[in-house]
């Protein structure tokens, strides 16, 4: 039964138990819980497992980590182990430092200093080393196999080997020792084919500032900021009456090869959209030279008035 007991804050500052790991460090705390008033318990690390860690998924585990820690406890002479009669128990050393009981029950267990007390051997937990058993690498390889169909005959080899050559046959093992003909390499390997083609990616929707950057690129110089202005603001214009963005560049081709002026832009893009040939390509019309000049040299007089 799990007893009340306190800890003194010089237990965290002592270097003779900061030299255990932080299991070991709790469950000598939890054996404080488990012996009795007198530091006496039963020595059955399956049972002080149970005590102290009742809810661990893997009890295993932990009674095997806990039956280490014991060891551990009794080397450093925390505890000690004895029998008396054939059973095992435990006694916490220095047991009034630890704990200070005003009223304590009556003894439960024999102590140490009973006359009937042996010392325990000390206990060896068991590892994987000392488990399971040594075996020489140099047999493990050298232990023939004992299923026959693994290493087939002498005989039987040979004997294969002899009627398919009588019938014409290479036999696998024939070859596969042949040697690699000098010269020759191995095909590449095919490329799997596509399932479906690549598809290629989107043409992004004609914009104004994409539509003024594609004619900004075709220049041999940068226009000035002024006539950009003009050409975005009919670009703009045009776009939103859902002209065709493809007559407008068409247009803007058109007009960029011609030199006219920014305000007869949206004439040549309707130039391009309705002439019967409809084409950037072609020579401009007379027409179109008159009035291009026309319009160039108005915009040549309306700005030397406002200059």
């Amino acid at each position: 039964m799990a007893r009340i007991r306190s800890i003194k804050p010089e237990f965290w500052k002592s270097e003779a138990i900061a030299c255990h790991d932080f299991f070991t460090r709790l469950v000598f705390i939890g054996l404080w819980s488990y012996v009795d008033d007198n530091g006496v318990g039963i020595d059955n690390y399956r049972l002080i497992a149970a005590e102290l860690f009742p809810l661990e998924e893997d009890f295993a585990r932990v009674s095997r980590e806990l039956r280490e820690s014991l060891a551990r406890l009794s080397d450093a002479g925390r505890i000690l182990r004895y029998t008396v009669e054939g059973k095992s128990y435990l006694a916490v050393v220095n047991w009034s430092e630890h704990q200070r009981i005003d009223k304590p029950n009556k003894a439960r267990y024999p102590g140490p200093d009973d006359s009937r007390a042996t010392p325990t051997p000390p206990d060896k937990p068991p590892t994987r080393e000392n488990t399971e058993p040594s075996r020489n690498p140099r047999e493990t390889l050298a232990q023939p196999s004992r299923d026959p169909r693994a290493t087939p005959s002498t005989g039987a080899v040979e004997q294969g080997n002899r009627g398919a050559g009588e019938q014409g046959i290479v036999p696998p093992t024939a070859v596969a020792a042949r040697p690699p003909t000098a010269g020759r390499t191995a095909p590449p390997a095919p490329r799997p084919l596509a399932l479906v083609e690549p598809t290629p990616p989107d043409t992004p929707p004609a914009t104004t500032q994409t539509l003024v950057a594609e004619w900004i690129d075709g220049c041999r110089k940068r226009p000035p900021r002024d006539v950009i202005g003009q050409v975005s603001r009919h670009i703009k214009t045009m776009l939103a009456e859902n002209t065709d963005p493809a007559d407008v560049r068409r247009g803007l081709a058109a007009w960029a090869r011609k030199g006219l002026h920014p305000s007869t832009l949206p004439s040549v893009v309707n130039e391009v959209m309705n002439s019967g040939n409809a084409h950037p390509d072609r020579k401009p019309s007379t027409a179109d030279q008159r009035f291009g000049e026309a319009m160039a040299l108005a915009a040549r007089f309306a700005k030397e008035e406002a200059s």
